[in-house]
């Protein structure tokens, strides 16, 4: 007499299945079975619409959110609008220490050998963006453009990947276009000399002369960048109430009249 096979009979997973589901890798929000069974009911209901399956995985797919980024921190808004070139030199060394260590600095403006800049962290302008800023220094035969030659942040973006928030510094040419001005960039002047800088009587003996006229573009460009952040402390001193109005003035003529001797 042939022994017949017993029909498999596939279980049901309901919402029974589900909460036990969730009280087992649902975490502390699920612990109770009153709280799990209440919730499986919406998961049933979300898989039987989209046609799935009910199992392990398909239930933690609807319970489960992802892991969205902490709040954007934010950039300073000197980052964020179109800065004079040299402002590498001094402000933006500043700015970047003062950024929340959750930013991440990338740039194709860099020295060789540096790929990113921490916030919160304040880089060596020799180490960093010395190469880029004497390439222009080299570049612009008329000093009083040097201020249409400027640099500025892309907005924040987050880079899943790594978890953490990016931006990129950027140059601008004085018709406002994006570019690089053809710069590759050059080892870091820690060792040797910084050509943005009048040399040492030393470092003159053993370059080649400097010619005048180089060395009064030079100087030129210096009193731009200490007379800029002379404007800038004048002006902070003013929102601060530091300075009053007619302080202020006098302080701004006397900066202007510096310039124009």
């Amino acid at each position: 007499m042939a022994i017949k096979k017993r029909k498999y009979k596939k279980k049901y997973r309901g919402v029974r299945y589900i909460a036990k589901v969730l009280q087992k890798y649902g975490g502390k929000k699920y612990k109770k079975y009153s709280d799990a069974i209440a919730k499986s009911k919406s998961v049933l209901s979300e898989l039987e619409s989209k046609g799935q399956k009910v199992k392990v995985s398909t239930v933690m797919g609807v319970v489960r959110t992802p892991r969205k980024p902490k709040e954007q921190p934010k950039l300073s808004k000197i980052f964020l609008e179109p800065q004079p070139y040299f402002f590498l030199a001094s402000d933006y060394p500043n700015e970047i220490f003062k950024t929340s260590n959750e930013i991440t600095f990338f740039s194709d403006l860099f020295n060789s050998g540096v790929d990113e800049i921490q916030g919160g962290e304040k880089p060596s302008y020799k180490k960093n963006f010395s190469g880029f800023v004497n390439y222009l220094n080299k570049q612009i035969k008329e000093r009083e453009k040097a201020y249409d030659y400027r640099v500025m942040c892309t907005p924040l973006e987050y880079d899943k990947k790594n978890k953490r928030w990016v931006t990129k510094i950027i140059a601008i040419d004085p018709d406002g276009e994006e570019t690089d001005f053809d710069y590759e960039p050059s080892p870091s002047l820690e060792t040797g000399p910084d050509v943005s800088l009048e040399p040492s009587k030393k470092e003159t003996e053993k370059a080649a002369p400097t010619t005048k006229s180089e060395k009064l573009k030079i100087k030129e460009l210096e009193l731009k960048i200490t007379l800029e952040k002379s404007r800038q402390q004048a002006n902070e001193m003013f929102l601060k109430g530091l300075y009053s109005k007619k302080e202020y003035k006098d302080r701004i003529e006397q900066i202007n009249k510096l310039e124009n001797e």
